[in-house]
């Protein structure tokens, strides 16, 4: 069961037409920059849930992480199932409702995550700030001046399934799959570890410095998932069992 919870069904519900339209506000004690507002409109936050949950790149690994059909109503894994999931987000304010507050409850989950574990990082710039963040289920968080700019799941692609079924091996010179001998039998908790947060962090650790030309010579600026890599673990340091010391420490070692 995931700890999203029930109250999901009601956040973020809208009191009218969109222009009425309310975000909801995370409150986050730890962090200097809260609150932070969950997109900064109903069409911004539309266009997340419809590119990332619903997406065909990020969908199975968001099923891991909501962890619970009863919750999100169907397989997120079934494309005619988010076929129809997106229709009734365009069409019926009460399926936004529910979604909206599904995706902001796993977002400030999340948050809480980065701010507990410091797996967070701002840059100041001249018209405000950006902070990156990463929860312990692999969420990537990008927000901009006190509003969330997006979250997802990041290097769910095609082949993502396929390669954290194992390890890879560079013997002979050629990128083989070792197949996972106990993927099959594997829990909720080791698929959202070896699926989704892992992906996550490699992603992270794999973010470039970006340089820029100025004053007659380059200068380095850091990508806004490049503060993040020397904040989250070394992939080569980290265990299931260290997951799970973490999942504890921020939540019990509950859900999304």
């Amino acid at each position: 069961m995931s700890d999203i919870g029930d109250e999901v069904l009601t956040a973020g519900q809208t009191s009218g037409p969109s222009e009425e339209w309310q975000p909801r506000a995370i409150e986050l004690p730890q962090c200097a920059y809260s609150p932070l507002k969950v997109f900064a409109s109903r069409e911004k936050a539309l266009e997340h849930i419809a590119s990332h949950i619903l997406g065909e790149g990020e969908s199975a690994a968001w099923a891991v992480v909501l962890g619970d059909d009863d919750l999100v109503g169907g397989d997120l894994g079934d494309p005619r199932f988010r076929h129809r999931v997106h229709n009734a987000l365009c069409r019926e304010s009460d399926a936004f409702d529910r979604w909206y507050g599904v995706y902001s409850r796993v977002i400030e989950l999340n948050l809480r995550d980065a701010c507990e574990l410091d797996w967070k990082a701002v840059r100041h710039e001249s018209d405000g700030w950006v902070g990156v963040a990463l929860g312990t289920c692999g969420v990537v968080i990008v927000a901009e001046n006190g509003t969330v700019l997006t979250a997802f799941l990041p290097q769910q692609t095609e082949e993502t399934p396929k390669l954290l079924r194992g390890k890879r091996s560079m013997r002979g010179g050629r990128d083989k799959i070792i197949p996972h001998r106990h993927a099959e039998r594997w829990g909720r908790e080791e698929r959202l570890y070896f699926r989704v947060f892992k992906p996550a962090v490699q992603f992270l650790r794999r973010a470039q410095t970006e340089w820029f030309e100025a004053g007659g010579g380059m200068l380095p600026r850091s990508n806004d998932y490049a503060m993040l890599k020397d904040r989250v673990p070394r992939t080569s340091r980290m265990t299931l069992r260290k997951w799970l010391a973490w999942r504890r420490r921020c939540r019990g070692g509950g859900g999304a």
